[in-house]
């Protein structure tokens, strides 16, 4: 696509067809040199032309652009809600005890559990997924930003608005994932994927327009498998996605399900082939259980508490940042872990103690709703190597 079939003139291009003109017509104006008031007005009347020259240069590029994706009914995204998970203590649990989902509120800014949650004796927590109400990277939150000891945030059941019954509700690990709207660059690659997959039924067509909904992190899309049992079977589509929590809304399901199968007059037309089911779930989680000990200097004024906090949310960050299928890589997760503080001398990891790999479908995750577990099991002071 030509983008510039206008071309701006330059200042002195126009300076010297601004002088050629007024001499043209006869008037009595002859000193044109540097410094001269009639050039320094010239220069002047000159330089607006050639910011309002420019000016409409960058709008009428937009507007090519604009152009095409208005066309297509491609607009921007909205965003990312930022996700993550709080933990829900209870110290004196008989038998179990039922959560409902519930609501975070810190200080304007509003989050929500997406499951109820069972704390079963004789355990005293649970951790449970959240995720924003709005998309921004307004919710995007360091570790123990939500501590209703503290008093930073109110708690609410979702559906009753009535205040729950905890010890303590608190994020271990940063809250993030919120991103603003889609940026130009951003939407110009996806628009490139949408054109070169325009048969639609294509998988990677499949896969780019589930990506193109709003809410949707990431996507995985199968073929010619039961989605049930698993087995081999011809004329199924399976879509898999993620909106970065371990459950799915049925409402944001259900949305991709509509788009992708078709709705009947609509414009939604459908991107599966005919005579093809459909199946739309959720993309699995994969634990990570992670045990590791440290070596710290004597020297460190750090405490064992605050040792422990930083590794493992350097850690944990490494690990949920992971997109679908990707491997946890055994030397990144180490340097993750030893890089976070320059106190840190050692680090040895009992698990894993090499790479794990994760299979295409699923997330590796570490922390909240079937995410896995971290420890830092031992401590050691030990003097500057």
């Amino acid at each position: 696509m030509d983008l510039k079939p206008y071309a701006p003139r330059t200042f002195d291009a126009l300076l010297s067809q601004f002088i050629s003109y007024v001499a043209a017509k006869g008037v009595r104006l002859t000193n044109w040199k540097p410094g001269s008031r009639i050039r320094t007005l010239s220069e002047a009347i000159i330089f607006i032309l050639v910011k309002i020259s420019g000016d409409f240069q960058a709008a009428y590029e937009h507007a090519i652009r604009e152009a095409c994706f208005e066309t297509f009914g491609f607009g921007k995204l909205p965003g990312f809600k930022s996700v993550g998970f709080v933990r829900y203590v209870k110290a004196d649990v008989v038998g179990s005890f039922s959560i409902p989902q519930f609501r975070i509120d810190l200080f304007g800014v509003r989050y929500r559990t997406v499951s109820t949650a069972t704390i079963v004796e004789p355990a005293t927590f649970v951790d449970i997924d959240i995720i924003a109400d709005n998309f921004g990277p307004e919710g995007n939150i360091q570790g123990l930003e939500i501590d209703t000891v503290q008093g930073r945030g109110d708690i609410t059941d979702s559906l009753t608005g009535e205040e729950l019954v905890f010890d303590r509700i608190f994020n271990p690990f940063p809250i993030s994932g919120g991103e603003g709207e889609e940026s130009d660059e951003k939407r110009e690659i996806r628009f490139q994927g949408y054109i070169q997959n325009l048969a639609r039924s294509t998988l990677d067509g499949i896969r780019n327009a589930v990506l193109s909904i709003p809410g949707v992190v990431e996507a995985f899309v199968d073929e010619n498998k039961n989605p049930y049992t698993g087995a081999p079977e011809t004329g199924w589509v399976l879509v898999y996605i993620s909106d970065g929590t371990a459950l799915v809304s049925s409402e944001l399901i259900d949305t991709v399900f509509d788009i992708i199968n078709g709705v009947v007059n609509s414009s939604d037309v459908g991107y599966k082939g005919g005579g093809v089911q459909l199946f739309v779930g959720t993309i699995e989680i994969e634990p990570i259980n992670v045990d590791y000990e440290l070596d710290v200097l004597d020297t460190s004024a750090l405490t064992d508490e605050q040792v422990e906090s930083i590794s493992t949310i350097a850690i944990s960050n490494y690990v949920n940042r992971l997109k679908n299928g990707n491997n946890v890589v055994y030397d990144l997760l180490w340097a993750a872990g030893l890089s976070s503080h320059p106190d840190f001398q050692r680090i040895r990891f009992n698990t894993p103690t090499a790479d794990v790999s994760v299979p295409t479908g699923k997330i590796p995750k570490i922390g909240g709703t079937g995410g896995g577990t971290i420890a830092c099991t031992t401590i050691v002071r030990i003097p500057k190597p």
